[in-house]
């Protein structure tokens, strides 16, 4: 007969109460298959023996289990209910005075199979110590007490539990501990790290882990990490010496960050700071979201000044600087030393730019916008900073040339195709290389100048202001 055996699973049963004893019995499950390979079912007779070596050695204790019941190979036995002979008397005697041992098994009289399996820690548990009839249990190596009292409540370490379970000395090193009430519930698994007195009105006040973590009031709660310090239902997941203060902050980790502001936020990085309501430090170094509802996504060395102000990235990029706290909504997309002041103002990046106009939009290099610059889009590049432009409502293109229709503009405004102009057009200096068309017009232009010119649709004749009055071409 050929047997297949799985070892990993041998479990103590072992039930306690007062005054009872661990049951002599371990579980243990194998396959037994025929020579052809094939799962056999029936009763068979199991032979256990225990050795101290995993080859030769000495048998220290045998355990016969007759008449087990095998379905489709798989099999379940109570080792310990069967015949137990010695040298040693009982399973209890045997993992007591053995640290080391292997066991074999026979199928009723076809020989010990080998290899032997070594015996896991958990038979082990058969002689971990032994309860008293007065409800104190002597643990086997170190005689430290655990009490169970009358009325089902246990203490480690005291002997008087005052809840259903009590800890004094607590759960890890430093005193952590698991305590009290629904009013003042204290969870603290960190390492010399502070969740308040026992008594203290901390509702839910939790350090999962880590070092030296302070959750110092209610509902405050730190993951972990080294040195964090979690306020009123502030979270600092971990990281290292990481501030949540004011209610509901939460830091994410990195290092020398602080949420103080209802509601802030840290992601992560290093020397972040949310000081207001609602601010937002998504990570980078040495970021400040400083007003309500204000936010720096990243970068380094940003500034959210205004109410609503966003800096996505960059460094030294501020938004919102100079604007009546309330009125800001300033938005810098990154860049470098880019400064959005202006109610609504943009800059989208580049370098230097500055937009302090209402709507005003600053883009590409050393472009500046001064706060009388409302609603003025200007795009370009400066080696330094510009004069800042006053001009309000205006479409500026600073530096180079333009191009409608065509990739290689020769002038300022190069058009490579038809122009429409509806009202006067004033041309210092133009080329037009193929024509222009004027459409016919049957009273002349209001408030004219000299040189301004027009299409009489009544003469059919071009007609010229001379300064004084209108003249015919021909």
């Amino acid at each position: 007969m050929r047997v297949l055996r799985r070892l990993g699973v041998l479990v103590l049963l072992a039930g306690w109460a007062l005054g009872t004893g661990v049951p002599e019995l371990i579980n243990y499950q194998g396959i037994l298959k025929d020579g052809a390979g094939d799962p056999i079912t029936g009763a068979v007779t199991l032979t256990f023996r225990f050795y101290d070596a995993d080859t030769a050695g000495n048998l220290l204790l045998t355990v016969q289990q007759p008449n087990v019941s095998v379905n489709q190979g798989l099999y379940n036995v109570l080792i310990g209910s069967g015949v137990v002979s010695g040298p040693e008397n009982t399973l209890s005697e045997l993992f007591r005075d053995n640290a080391d041992l292997w066991m074999s098994v026979e199928v009723g009289t076809d020989g010990e199979m080998a290899p032997r399996h070594r015996i896991a820690s958990v038979p082990y548990a058969l002689h971990g110590g032994e309860w008293s009839d007065e409800g104190t249990y002597i643990h086997a190596n170190n005689a430290q007490n655990v009490v169970v009292t009358d009325d089902a409540k246990v203490g480690i370490g005291t002997t008087s539990p005052a809840e259903a379970l009590t800890f004094d000395g607590g759960i890890l090193q430093q005193g952590s501990a698991a305590y009290g009430a629904w009013s003042h519930t204290h969870v603290n698994l960190g390492r010399q790290s502070d969740t308040g007195e026992p008594g203290e009105d901390h509702r839910n006040c939790t350090v999962s882990g880590g070092s030296h973590n302070t959750a110092s009031s209610s509902g405050a709660s730190i993951g972990g990490g080294v040195g964090n310090v979690a306020g009123q239902y502030g979270t600092v997941n971990g990281g290292f010496e990481n501030t949540a203060s004011d209610f509901y902050p939460t830091v994410g980790g990195g290092q020398w960050n602080e949420a103080t502001g209802h509601l802030a936020t840290v992601g992560g990085g290093e020397l972040n700071s949310a000081v207001a309501l609602r601010s937002t430090v998504g990570g980078g170094g040495n970021n400040l979201a400083y007003e309500d509802h204000s936010t720096v996504s990243g970068g380094y060395d940003n500034l959210a000044a205004g109410f609503g102000s966003t800096v996505a990235g960059g460094i030294q990029n501020a938004a919102g600087l100079f604007v009546v706290p309330g009125d800001s909504y300033a938005t810098v997309s990154g860049g470098y030393a880019n400064t959005a002041s202006g109610l609504y103002a943009t800059v989208p990046g580049g370098e230097g730019n500055l937009a302090e106009g209402y709507c005003s939009f600053a883009a590409g290099c050393n472009m500046q916008l001064s706060h009388d610059a409302d609603g003025t889009f200007v795009w370009g590049y400066s080696d330094t900073a510009i004069t800042p432009i006053d001009t309000p409502d205006a479409f500026i293109i600073y530096s180079g040339d333009v191009g409608i229709g065509t990739t290689t503009p020769n002038a300022k405004l190069d058009v490579n195709g038809d122009a429409n102009v509806s009202g006067e057009a004033t041309m210092t200096s133009a080329s037009i290389t193929t024509f222009a068309k004027l459409t016919p017009m049957a009273t002349p232009p209001a408030s004219p100048s000299e040189g301004t010119v027009y299409m009489d649709s009544m003469t059919h004749k071009l007609m010229v202001y001379d300064g004084t009055s209108w003249q015919a071409c021909w």
